[in-house]
């Protein structure tokens, strides 16, 4: 199964379970299947205790040990200092009769089959993140497997970036594993730097992490980044956010 955007970072990871981080590519075309499935937009929400189903149907599909099934109401329950977020796709838009995307037909099958994992929201993401301080602390990351490569990813970044910056913090943190050059290049490419090491700090192989800062997010060079960012994801699909 393709994993290339689900991640985990410190202090979750170490409560709840194993994570690994694979970021999406940035920049390419989208075949036109991919194009329709972003025609309906995508809506970015503050998680609810009824979104935890279907986070949870994500989490799985995205990591090999999932947080317990408390883990989330306990993680919403830190409102004062913790920001979670889901993403959910509008219904694409297409030619009445016309072919439906292969990960939608692989949902209906599923739910047809009576499994109760059944994603009812359209949620294909959802992000995590601690306000500590002056740190945004990413603590968890995912996208569902059939909708990689399409920047929701970066979109659900970007978003938690600027509710940091509502909130004065300064710049954001998160883990990689040392073997990863692929994410460690291009989070250096987004403004980060790598500041420290955690020796052995994974569980299944005892791999070292590089903890890695932003730069400022409220410098010129970060506000370069960020407007980048946009407009590239902006050329790919319309979002909205109630956050």
């Amino acid at each position: 199964m393709n994993r290339r955007f689900c991640a985990r970072s410190t202090s979750p990871a170490r409560r709840w379970g194993r994570r690994r981080f694979e970021p999406e590519p940035q920049g390419g075309t989208l075949n036109s299947e991919l194009t329709e499935m972003l025609s309906g937009g995508v809506q970015i929400d503050l998680m609810r205790h009824e979104d935890i189903p279907s986070v949870r149907y994500v989490e799985r599909r995205c990591f090999d040990s999932p947080w317990p099934r408390n883990a989330f109401n306990a993680e919403l329950r830190r409102s004062d200092s913790a920001c979670y977020l889901v993403l959910r796709l509008g219904e694409p838009v297409k030619s009445p009769g016309g072919p439906l995307p292969p990960a939608r037909i692989g949902g209906i099958l599923r739910r047809l089959a009576g499994r109760e994992d059944w994603n009812e929201q359209n949620l294909v993401g959802f992000i995590g993140a601690w306000f500590l301080v002056d740190e945004v602390h990413i603590t968890t990351i995912a996208v569902d497997p059939d909708y990689q490569s399409l920047g929701l990813g970066r979109l659900m970044l970007l978003l938690v970036t600027e509710l940091g910056r509502s909130r004065g913090m300064k710049r954001l943190t998160l883990e990689v594993r040392e073997s990863n050059q692929r994410a460690r290049s291009i989070y250096r490419r987004m403004g980060f730097f790598e500041k420290a090491v955690r020796k052995r700090y994974y569980s299944d192989n005892r791999e070292d992490a590089i903890v890695m800062w932003s730069e400022d997010i409220n410098s010129p060079l970060f506000d370069e980044i960020l407007d980048q960012t946009r407009t590239r994801l902006s050329e790919r699909f319309h979002w909205r956010s109630n956050v």
